[in-house]
């Protein structure tokens, strides 16, 4: 974290202090000032003059480390010198994008030769620059990283179209990686006055993009239908359901999981979530966990994950490393491996048998993927889920048959799907229920056929999980199917 923030920083940026007063900078003698003084050592060494060194482009010492807060502040007071440049003129108003150097922009000096693209090593000194352009003009809304030597990255600004990553360009997940390209980090052009919004104009754009995931969902359409179908293949074969991620991705999949023992009367092992951070992060962010690509397969090691099993990674940049490593380790072993994420396949590329896109748009909130990507991404987990359940016997009609009488809640719904669908009394339900220790489907069976709990427990293990082939079997049905 230290090299990116002191490779992003030590350059040249406005002060903030009255003119002629001492230089900012790291405390000489911190852990920042070392970091960057190694940085500089570094790059000096592959025969890179660094930004600032005397003589290398006519200008003084390296400015020290501002740290993030610095990249995103705009100029102020006196004018900005450009970091390639010596005199460099005055450039006010510019902010970040002048003080890298972009082209476009009226009085911006061109970057070094040394740094320009198809130079030697020109990813390193690009990444070390921060040197980014401008594609058509001042005010055309797109700007694009520096290319690198193998490829490159599109950076959006106010909302303009992304652009995808290059085969071959620089990595996207893990420590350090650039993913600005992605979908979900872009600005979204329709919330740019988001801050100066009255309070019911807010509610009404919210309202508005909240429609986007819907339909983010329904173009999955024929993944989701593969997906249930596979993993009700594997379930039904005595595997397990392992949801995996991390932040808002992970707690969705643990939401999910953990839904399903009271509403399908299933197994607590059968459909299990596995968050980056564990039981912990559910209530405290634990969002620097997922940066541990290791850490997802040891999870999945942890539970014996096999081939019968199924794993649906979360993820909604298709970056997190832990996620990855996970689907990785998945598909090692022969577990089915789906991947669930809101950006394209050619932005962020993910390991697995069944690809999930559910392709929101960028946020309202730049980068808050907990709002339209959290929304996408439950309603396809609870398509998936239920959408298994289902497969799997565990409903009849639309009635959860399998629901687990756990509270006075579930309990009056139990009653009231066996008095619904064998039409007889409350009362008559109730009883029903109780001689058949609580099971809906018991008491269905035991009502429609005539069968005792004994008999109709046999019955529905040689003939079921389904109610309606066990129903079937027995020659009897219910009055309303």
């Amino acid at each position: 974290m230290r090299r990116r923030l002191c490779t992003a920083a030590c350059r040249r940026w406005p002060s903030r202090r009255p003119e002629g007063s001492a230089r900012l900078g790291p405390r000489p003698g911190s852990s920042d000032a070392r970091a960057c003084a190694a940085l500089r050592c570094r790059h000096r060494q592959r025969g890179h003059p660094f930004p600032g060194d005397r003589g290398a482009h006519g200008g003084a010492a390296v400015r020290g480390c501002r740290r993030r807060r610095a990249l995103c502040r705009p100029s102020r007071g006196a004018g900005l010198p450009h970091p390639h440049g010596g005199g460099g003129g005055t450039q006010r108003n510019g902010g970040l994008l002048r003080a890298v150097g972009i082209r476009g922009s009226p009085g911006a000096p061109s970057l070094p030769a040394q740094h320009r693209r198809g130079a030697p090593d020109a990813g390193a000194a690009t990444l070390q620059q921060g040197c980014e352009r401008l594609e058509g003009g001042p005010g055309s809304g797109r700007v694009e990283s520096g290319r690198r030597g193998d490829g490159g990255q599109g950076l959006l600004l106010r909302g303009a179209r992304c652009a995808p990553a290059p085969a071959g360009g620089p990595a996207v997940s893990g420590p350090g990686a650039d993913r600005g390209h992605l979908l979900t980090e872009q600005s979204n052009a329709a919330s740019s006055d988001l801050d100066s919004m009255a309070t019911a104009d807010l509610v009404a754009l919210f309202c508005r993009e909240d429609r986007r995931p819907q339909e983010a969902v329904q173009a999955a359409a024929a993944e989701l239908t593969r997906a249930i179908d596979a993993v009700a293949a594997r379930l039904q074969a005595g595997g397990r359901l392992f949801y995996i991620g991390a932040g808002t991705s992970g707690r969705l999949g643990v939401l999910d999981a953990v839904e399903c023992p009271p509403t399908f009367c299933s197994d607590p092992d059968q459909v299990q979530g596995v968050l980056a951070g564990g039981p912990p992060a559910l209530l405290r962010s634990s969002e620097g966990l997922e940066d541990e690509r290791q850490a997802g397969e040891e999870e999945l090691r942890g539970r014996g994950l096999a081939s019968s099993d199924a794993l649906v990674g979360i993820a909604a940049g298709g970056t997190t490393p832990f996620v990855l490593g996970a689907l990785e380790h998945g598909r090692s072993v022969g577990a089915l491996t789906v991947a669930l994420a809101c950006v394209p396949r050619e932005q962020a590329p993910m390991p697995c048998d069944i690809d999930i896109r559910l392709l929101t748009g960028p946020e309202l909130l730049t980068g808050s993927t907990r709002l339209k990507a959290g929304t996408a991404t439950k309603m396809a987990l609870n398509i998936l889920s239920t959408g298994v359940m289902v497969r799997l016997g565990k409903v009849h009609g639309n009635r959860m048959v399998d629901v687990a009488a756990t509270n006075s809640k579930l309990l009056d719904r139990a009653r009231r799907i066996v008095r619904d669908l064998a039409g007889v009394s409350g009362d008559e339900a109730g009883v029903a229920l109780e001689a058949a220790g609580g099971s809906v489907k018991l008491a269905l069976l035991m009502l429609a056929s005539g069968l005792d709990r004994g008999a109709a427990t046999e019955h529905l293990a040689r003939h079921g999980p389904s109610l309606r082939v066990a129903l079937e079997a027995a020659s009897a049905s219910l009055p309303i199917a």
